[in-house]
């Protein structure tokens, strides 16, 4: 008897083996910062993905589906790396990390193209139902077995962001799941309330706003809906101005002479309101730091003499592209993904949801996470054609 594999069971082991590598490195087993196959595995799928697409063409099957949204993920890759390379050139400075984030940004791009002309929307579904059940294993093992339980003593608070069960390492992958699994309640309503949980547990607080939005409005309003032709691009090109302005003004408040200011004025301690995260921001200014292209922040956190942020990173997701590209790669980053929304308003709440939380915190090279919310995106958009797509 001969075993006959489809192409695309490859491809769907492709994506598990990236979703069981990431899963290691939510649940601190290991440390991706410190293996370099962590590219073999975000790699893994795309190499096997353009060489069924190959053989597609041979037999004159091929579909491209999602070709211009790919487009523009390889855009933002030459964007960033073509700024950065401007950067390097006047600094006289480089750091690798620079084309490791850029693909890390391109790479979700890639495996949507690869998802939705390849497999069908139930194979989409045993994907999303699988990353479901990894994500909790990995916020458990991470939880409860590698901390040692020290944070069941942690008081709940909203506003300094505090729970028992705070999790940051698999927060961003539990709402890209919970984005999935809301739009598509009715077929898998108990997917739907496990990813919930599982973003609430995580405890990061735009996330769990934006759950609770997406919940009532896919309750309330027809998930179909529409924006108006005439109003969506100026309220894709309003958000994104909305975005930068916030970003900039945000970095402001954080500078060093201004704390006092942000303090009197607004009455707000931007330390504790950002968890933190501002005293990195402050070195940076205080150490004269000057942007070598994308990750440059990180490298001079990690490598400035005396620094005592060697393990960190800016984390402030808006803010770093903003000192280190610039404000028109930031806004040009900002409007690609909300174009990404199409004409849906599910879309859009849920592309401004990612937005806030990299103006709060930081999520940028979480490609895994990137690539559900993306699928959930163009699953709204191509159902249909996925759908009907079953060539092996």
């Amino acid at each position: 008897m001969v075993l006959k594999i489809r192409p695309k069971s490859i491809l769907m082991f492709a994506f598990l083996a990236s979703l069981f590598f990431n899963a290691l490195v939510w649940s601190k087993i290991i440390d991706a910062n410190t293996i370099s196959s962590v590219y073999l595995f975000m790699l893994l799928p795309i190499v096997t993905g353009f060489l069924i697409l190959t053989i597609e063409l041979v037999r004159g099957t091929l579909r491209l589906l999602y070709f211009r949204e790919m487009l523009i993920g390889v855009g933002l890759f030459a964007l960033f790396i073509g700024v950065s390379l401007v950067k390097i050139r006047q600094t006289g400075r480089f750091t690798i990390g620079t084309f490791g984030e850029a693909t890390r940004m391109a790479v979700p791009f890639i495996y949507v193209f690869l998802a939705v002309n390849i497999l069908s929307h139930e194979d989409i579904d045993r994907i999303m139902i699988t990353t479901l059940y990894v994500a909790w294993v990995a916020y458990i093992i991470n939880q409860f077995i590698f901390t040692g339980g020290s944070h069941l003593g942690t008081s709940v608070s909203i506003i300094d962001s505090s729970s028992p069960f705070e999790n940051s390492e698999v927060a961003a992958i539990a709402f890209a799941i919970a984005c999935y699994y809301i739009y598509f309640r009715k077929r898998h309503s108990a997917c739907c309330f496990w990813s919930v949980l599982l973003t609430m547990a995580c405890f990061k607080r735009v996330y769990m706003l934006f759950v609770i939005i997406l919940l009532v409005c896919s309750g309330n309003l027809n998930k179909e809906q529409k924006v108006n032709k005439f109003i969506r691009w100026p309220l894709l090109l309003v958000s994104s101005l909305l975005f930068v302005a916030a970003t900039s003004f945000y970095l402001y408040t954080m500078e060093p002479q201004n704390l006092a200011w942000t303090f009197e004025k607004l009455h707000l301690d931007v330390n504790t309101f950002s968890m933190y995260r501002s005293y990195r921001v402050q070195y940076l200014i205080q150490h004269n730091y000057v942007s070598y292209g994308l990750s440059s922040s990180t490298s001079f956190l990690a490598t400035n003499p005396g620094s005592w942020f060697r393990q960190s990173t800016l984390e402030l997701d808006l803010i770093k592209i903003l000192i280190e590209l610039g404000k028109w790669p930031l806004m040009i980053f900002i409007l690609a993904y909300y174009s990404l929304s199409y004409k849906s308003a599910y879309g859009y709440l849920t592309i401004t949801a990612f937005m806030l939380n990299l103006l709060m915190a930081s999520g940028l090279t979480e490609y895994y996470a990137w690539f559900v919310m993306l699928v959930t995106l163009a699953m709204i958009r191509y159902n249909t054609s996925v759908d009907m797509h079953d060539t092996y």
